[in-house]
């Protein structure tokens, strides 16, 4: 669990050790980490063309078509954690359809696990709108994020190694990956 102030800290010392690849966004009391808007993820190719090993780890296989992804980690005020956000859309704007989410971004590897979690109808990935947009969006749901991270002992470290460890967890389940270089860059930095 963090608390406010260890979340806000943490995602100013997670912007500056990405490098340029996350941006805070908000005021202090609702700061959120934003990807920068274009981080594109080509379609699926058709089922016939994607090997096994694709599927498996869950990389996307080339298309035609582009979609747009924004990922977003915001502070939940009620389960004192941070929550992944994302909302991804078509080239012509069009937002990605609860099925598409599922084909196109969420590894096959967690399919069964998102959809068999008893958070929501739909699973653990849920729809609803952004606390700090007002738009839909869709988000992991965070209400057992802190026994997860307190199995794998981050509840040890300081907020900064917390949220980066919880993005390493949490990113692939939404095509969000979290940079070998944040990764190396994060055991250097100061937490304050």
């Amino acid at each position: 669990m963090l608390s406010r102030e260890e979340f806000d800290k943490a995602a100013e010392s997670l912007v500056i050790a990405s490098k340029e690849d996350w941006t805070l966004v908000g005021q202090p009391k609702k700061s959120s980490i934003i990807l920068p808007n274009g981080d594109e993820v080509n379609e699926a190719q058709e089922e016939d063309e994607v090997n096994e090993e694709d599927e498996a780890c869950g990389k996307l296989g080339l298309s035609q078509k582009v979609l747009t992804m924004e990922h977003h980690v915001v502070y939940s005020a009620t389960y004192c954690v941070p929550v992944l956000y994302f909302m991804g859309y078509h080239a012509d704007g069009v937002p990605l359809s609860f099925e598409e989410v599922y084909d196109w971004v969420v590894p096959k590897c967690y399919h069964s696990n998102l959809r068999l979690a008893h958070t929501s109808v739909q699973g653990s990935l849920s729809q609803t709108d952004h606390p700090h947009l007002g738009m839909p969006a869709w988000f992991l749901h965070p209400c057992d994020t802190s026994s997860l991270m307190a199995t794998v002992g981050a509840e040890k470290l300081q907020p900064t190694g917390y949220l980066i460890s919880w993005l390493s967890i949490m990113g692939p389940v939404l095509s969000c990956s979290v940079s070998t270089d944040l990764l190396l860059n994060s055991v250097t930095l100061k937490a304050y």
